[in-house]
């Protein structure tokens, strides 16, 4: 799998470099003739379920980056317009235990990225993640919204 991505990024880049076009759309053609000949050879070199993962990858980006601007016109609001004594901050401490290193790096960077919440404290022989969320009226729906719109994205590309 990390060949074939190495792959990818490496076609794009040589398009680049020797490519009369502007860089971006370069880069982008390079990424995707290289998708598509990474796919057509990954069943040859034993990866399984390339193409979905790659898809997936694309598709937690862009989630994550609709997150990112979604909690910052809330953190907005929250801090310009509503009264900040009705604010409720606290920790929360969300369940790792099932979770890789890789993944559990990339759920604790998403959540300290997107506005609102920051991650505190990995314990991983706990199989805990403290994080500190701006707004917790309703802390099961904090814990909900980072597994539906975080963690389950990371897991459909990190897993085959």
């Amino acid at each position: 799998m990390r060949k074939l991505v190495v792959f990818m990024l490496s076609l794009g880049l040589g398009v680049v470099v020797l490519s009369p076009w502007p860089a971006l759309l370069a880069f982008g053609g390079g990424i995707m003739a290289g998708f598509a000949v990474a796919c057509f050879l990954a069943p040859f070199l034993g990866v399984r379920r390339f193409a979905p993962r790659i898809v997936a990858l694309l598709r937690y980006h862009y989630l994550f980056l609709w997150e990112v601007m979604k909690s910052s016109y809330q953190v907005a609001k929250t801090v310009l317009v509503e009264p900040l004594h009705k604010l409720t901050p606290d920790f929360l401490v969300v369940d790792i235990r099932d979770l890789s290193g890789l993944e559990v790096f990339l759920l604790a960077n998403s959540i300290t990225l997107t506005p609102g919440t920051t991650t505190i404290d990995v314990r991983r022989r706990e199989g805990e993640m403290i994080v500190h969320a701006l707004d917790t009226s309703d802390p099961e729906q904090v814990l909900r919204d980072i597994d539906d719109r975080l963690r389950r994205p990371i897991l459909a590309f990190t897993r085959p």
